[in-house]
């Protein structure tokens, strides 16, 4: 029986199955549908292809020059069979519930899956996004109503474009070479160019869905005589049947060419090669990365399947070489087999490499957001200038349209620059003298960010709504550190802020915001004007269903205060007494039983005073031609 089975045989499978060969493990297997046939593009690093001969400690035989994915995983491959590792064209199917292994499938003659059992005492997921061992552990636990050992996340919450088109092309060197432009706002495309060339060219963009208001990043790489990669930022909606005709846009643009000159570059006879294709980038990480349950195989998780790389970086297959040198470093191997290996040593080991690598992906995301805004900058003022200088009504209609969209983002651009300035680890920068001046900066980038939410892209949207939603605790921490200097109206105000919030779609939190209605009626029982209270009380009723006693008593515990403070106050006419005591009277009536087991207590005096008061005014009571509507509640509700 295997010692080791390996799932998936690209580079990350097959230099482990190599490392752990050399490290002395007999018994290995890999296990891959597509194992042996390797076309996959994407040009590497020389270095790359270094740091797998230093891993392995001997020469492969690179052409360093023109070598791509599918060439690394053919010399890693030739290296494997040459060292006696079985690889076989058959696929992970799953875990069994109780015997030590992995069931494996093959396809018969009739191509139906054929399931075989592999005992094994280690398996590793060498499967990339995919996960398939991450994916079939994740889902026994969730039949079994456990917690998922793996979850995924992003690595960058700023990828704005996702979708890439990588075409292998025929094209002059020198025409090639114009079209790189891996970083747009710092080259000189439209150098020359009048403002209104330049929003004609970002209008044929935008034609195809293109969000954004430069041209797209793209990066080439020349690897033959007039042979050249292009990887092309492209829209994240854009249909299959257009990535021809955004291919000649783009470059078009990029070469300041009209016709562009090239052909594509066309896949061996018998092979299938994906030359010219959409594929999307959006790194995902793992939170952790081994899991052993008693009577299973230890199950380790590597290379791309532990944290996604972005191609731009070039730093996927070199990232997943340096952690499998830590991985097998750390394994102490006796007579053939893993003696020793400590999952949880592992994991630390690795962690610096993986930092390393997120903050790779996460700053060059940042900086790819920040050329984006320069871009919505840049284009004002070409759009301004292109309006005057167009003679064309339906272009003049376009480009005042396409202004009205870029002064908006502008406008929401500065209000996040307010936010960053004035708020630091989810609080707002107050001290004793600047409140006042630093809520309206608040409010002012609230309502700029809300106004502008209709003309942002879907991107910016969602950052938009996400930011929003955090605002509402950003206004409540305010209104309580406000609330502490006594300056109620002021904190009346944050408050208010705070719950104007919870019309944007998406936010219902109801306990959340019972508690800003119970801070605004204390601040309100403060102020001393009880309408407001009761005002506050109506709209917090409609979500007070939903609450948990303690926020129920809470706030009707400051309905039934600010009643009785009202009550005592001097100079209090009979009519405002009658509205007051017909306010209890209806409080009662709707939640009686509740403030009689929760309130009872607390509110001894108040509630016993208010019913006295209730009793006496309806003893009192005038004949029925004079009764005011007060009144008559009064009388109604004690009849109840």
């Amino acid at each position: 029986m295997p010692h080791v089975v390996i799932i998936g045989a690209g580079p990350t499978g097959l230099d482990l199955a190599n490392k752990l060969k050399q490290k002395g493990i007999r018994d290995i297997i890999i296990y891959d549908p597509r194992a042996g046939d390797y076309v996959r593009p994407g040009y590497l690093n020389p270095d790359i292809f270094e740091q797998a001969e230093a891993g392995l400690k001997t020469s492969l035989h690179f052409n360093k020059k023109t070598s791509h994915i599918r060439d690394i995983e053919k010399k890693l491959y030739s290296h494997a069979i040459s060292q006696h590792i079985p690889i076989e064209k058959k696929q992970f199917v799953r875990f069994p519930d109780e015997e030590k292994g992995i069931y494996i499938a093959h396809q018969n003659e009739q191509h139906e899956l054929v399931e075989e059992f592999v005992p094994c005492e280690y398996v590793f997921d060498c499967t990339g996004s995919k996960r398939v061992l991450a994916h079939d552990i994740n889902g026994k636990h969730e039949r079994d109503n456990l917690a998922k050992p793996f979850v995924t996340s992003a690595v960058s919450q700023d990828v704005i474009i996702k979708n890439h088109l990588i075409a292998y092309l025929k094209i002059d060197d020198n025409l090639a070479s114009k079209a790189k432009s891996p970083i747009p706002s710092q080259t000189t495309i439209f150098s020359g160019k009048t403002h209104l060339e330049i929003a004609e060219a970002l209008e044929k963009l935008r034609a195809f869905g293109w969000t954004e208001l430069t041209v797209p990043a793209c990066h080439h790489t020349n690897f033959k005589e007039n042979k050249n990669c292009f990887y092309i930022e492209c829209p994240n909606n854009l249909p299959p049947e257009q990535k021809q005709a955004w291919l000649d846009t783009v470059l078009s643009l990029l070469t300041d060419t009209t016709i562009i000159q090239y052909e594509h570059m066309e896949s061996k006879k018998g092979r299938s090669k994906p030359n010219f294709n959409i594929f999307t980038v959006n790194p995902q990480q793992l939170n952790c990365f081994t899991y052993h349950k008693p009577g299973s195989p230890h199950v380790v998780i590597l290379g791309d399947a532990q944290i996604e790389p972005n191609f731009v970086l070039g730093h996927g297959i070199a990232g997943s070489f340096e952690r499998i040198q830590t991985l097998v470093k750390g394994m102490v191997i006796i007579n053939g087999k893993i003696n020793y290996y400590d999952a949880e040593e592992y994991n630390t080991s690795v962690n610096g490499a993986i930092k390393t690598h997120q903050k790779e992906i996460i700053n060059y995301y940042q900086m790819r957001k920040k050329d984006f805004r320069k871009g919505v900058y840049d284009a004002k003022i070409h759009y301004e200038a292109a309006i005057t200088q167009t003679t064309n009504n339906v272009e003049k209609a376009i480009f005042i349209e396409r202004l009205e969209e870029i002064n908006a983002r502008i406008a929401y651009y500065n209000a996040l620059e307010t936010l960053e300035k004035k708020i630091v680890n989810g609080k707002a920068q107050l001290s004793q003298n600047n409140c006042a001046g630093v809520l309206k900066e608040l409010t002012d980038a609230k309502n700029a960010i809300a106004q502008s939410l209709g003309k942002l892209t879907d991107f910016e949207q969602k950052e938009a709504t996400q930011i929003l939603q955090q605002l509402i605790l950003v206004f409540k921490t305010a209104g309580n550190q406000i609330f502490q200097q006594a300056n109620y109206n002021l904190a009346i105000k944050a408050y208010q802020e705070a719950l104007s919030l919870y019309t944007i779609n998406g936010i219902n939190k109801d306990e959340e915001r019972l508690t800003l209605y119970s801070n605004l009626m204390l601040c309100y029982r403060k102020t001393g004007p009880l309408d407001k209270v009761l005002e506050t009380f109506k709209e917090a009723s409609f979500f007070l269903d939903n609450a948990n006693d303690a926020l129920k008593k809470k706030i009707l515990f400051h309905v039934i205060k600010a009643i009785d403070e009202n009550l005592n106050a001097p100079n209090l006419d009979n009519n405002k007494r009658s509205e007051h005591l017909s306010s209890f009277a209806s409080l009662m009536k709707t939640h009686g039983e509740f403030i009689e087991t929760h309130l009872a207590d607390g509110l001894k005096v108040e509630l016993g005073k208010l019913t006295d008061k209730l009793a006496e005014a309806y003893s009192s009571r005038l004949n029925d031609d004079s009764f005011t509507g007060s009144q008559r509640n009064i009388e109604s509700s004690l009849n109840l």
